[in-house]
C-alpha cells in the first residue's frame, strides 16, 4: 500500500457520502413524505454502499487511472437520479416495486459475500465463488441494473434515462477492468464454470 492510498480511500468514502447526501436531498418528497417503495430501496442501496464501502478491507487495487475513473462514475453517476413524483409510470407501480426488490436482495447477498471484501475500484482482495457467484460473475451489478431499471421504469424521464445509460456505459467498462484485475489461474477456472458475467444467457 502506498503513502497515499489511505488519502485515496478517505477521498472516496467522502465523495461516496456527498453524492449519497444529493440524492436524499433531489429525493427528499419520494423517500421521506410519499414513502415510494422503488424510491426507499433505492436510496437503502446506497446507504449499504455507503457501509460497505466504510469497512472493507485495503486491498491491491488497480494503479490504471482509466480504471478509477469508470469505477467512480459507475458507481455515483446512478445517484444523480430524481424521483419525479408526476410522471406516469411504464409499468404499474407493484411490478416497479417488485423489480427493485429483487434487485437489491441480489445486490444484497453478493454483498454479504464479498464482506469487506467489497470495493468500488478494481482491486484484488480475494477470489468469491459461493452464494450467487456460482451463478453469475458480478451478480452485485446485475442487483443494480434490476434496481436502476425498476428506478427508471418507475419515473421514466430524459434525465433518469440519460444518467442510467451512462452509468451502464461505465459499469460494463468497470466488469473489464476487475476481470483484468482478478484473472488469475484460479479466476481462469472459475469463468469456465461460471460463463455468464451479468445476465444468464444473454451476456
Amino acid at each position: 500500500m502506498t503513502s497515499v492510498t489511505p488519502l485515496i480511500e478517505r477521498s472516496e468514502k467522502f465523495l461516496l457520502l456527498a453524492v449519497g447526501c444529493y440524492f436524499i436531498f433531489a429525493n427528499f418528497t419520494p423517500v421521506f413524505v410519499t414513502h415510494n417503495f422503488v424510491a426507499c430501496l433505492y436510496m437503502a442501496e446506497a446507504l449499504l454502499d455507503i457501509t460497505f464501502t466504510v469497512i472493507r478491507q485495503p486491498g491491491s487495487v488497480s494503479p490504471h487511472w482509466r480504471d478509477w475513473l469508470v469505477a467512480v462514475l459507475g458507481t455515483y453517476a446512478s445517484l444523480l437520479v430524481v424521483a419525479t413524483p408526476h410522471v406516469a409510470p411504464l409499468l404499474p407501480r407493484v411490478l416497479c416495486g417488485g423489480l427493485a426488490l429483487a434487485g437489491i436482495l441480489l445486490s444484497l447477498s453478493a454483498k454479504l459475500c464479498l464482506r469487506r471484501s467489497f470495493g468500488i475500484i478494481a482491486a484484488s482482495r480475494g477470489l468469491k465463488t459461493n452464494g450467487p457467484y456460482r451463478i453469475i460473475r458480478h451478480p452485485m451489478y446485475a442487483g443494480y441494473l434490476l434496481m436502476q431499471a425498476a428506478f427508471l421504469l418507475q419515473y421514466p424521464t430524459f434525465h433518469n434515462t440519460a444518467v442510467l445509460l451512462f452509468t451502464w456505459w461505465m459499469q460494463l467498462m468497470r466488469i473489464k477492468a476487475e476481470e483484468k484485475m482478478l484473472e488469475t489461474s484460479e479466476w481462469v477456472d472459475w469463468s469456465q464454470e461460471v460463463k455468464w458475467k451479468l445476465i444468464p444467457f444473454l451476456f
